[in-house]
Parts: C-alpha cells; structure tokens; sequence
C-alpha cells in the first residue's frame, strides 16, 4: 500500500486529526460530536480530493489502491483506515474492538 505511506497523505490526515479534536472539544459548536465512523468520512474525503486534482501523477500502484478501496463495503473501509492508523506491523485479533464496525 505504497499510497497509505505517501508524506501527502500523512500530512492531510494529521491535519484533519487536528482539526477534529479542535472542533470536538470546543464549546462554541453545538452538534461538535463527531459520528463513530469520522475517521472514514474524512479519509474518503482525503482519497478524492487526491483523486480529483493528481490522479494523473499517482503510480499505479497508488491508482489501483484508491479503486480497490472504493470497492470496499463500509465496514471493510472503516476496518483498513483503523488499522492503518494503529502503530506496529503486526495487530492481534483479540484486540481490535471497534463498536462501528
């Protein structure tokens, strides 16, 4: 998944990880709770902002990991983005609890 370890890709989702925790801990925004699955609405927010303006400039490798994903039912999105957020090589089964998925 060369695309998951591009430095654009690492950068937007630390901005958006920022964002997110401003909005949900300030005060001054009603509704600021965040849905169970934000992590994924704003990955694939992330994915076709790319897609719209450098889709020409994506290996193929890159291309081909954007439209397989898309083909991802929800749940199977939710499950990647989460554990390519999580540290390490390797995740034990008996550890991934995620209530949305």
């Amino acid at each position: 998944m060369h695309f998951a370890n591009n430095t654009v890709l690492r950068h937007a989702q630390k901005q958006s990880q920022q964002v997110n925790s401003l909005v949900k801990n300030d005060p001054l925004i009603p509704g600021a709770d965040l849905a169970p699955d934000y992590y994924l609405t704003n990955f694939r927010f992330l994915v076709d902002w790319v897609w719209e303006r450098y889709a020409d400039l994506l290996a193929r490798d890159e291309q081909q990991f954007i439209q397989s994903f898309r083909q991802l039912d929800h749940d199977a999105q939710c499950l990647l983005v989460r554990l390519s957020s999580r540290k390490g090589p390797l995740f034990r089964r008996d550890k991934l609890h995620y209530s949305e998925i």
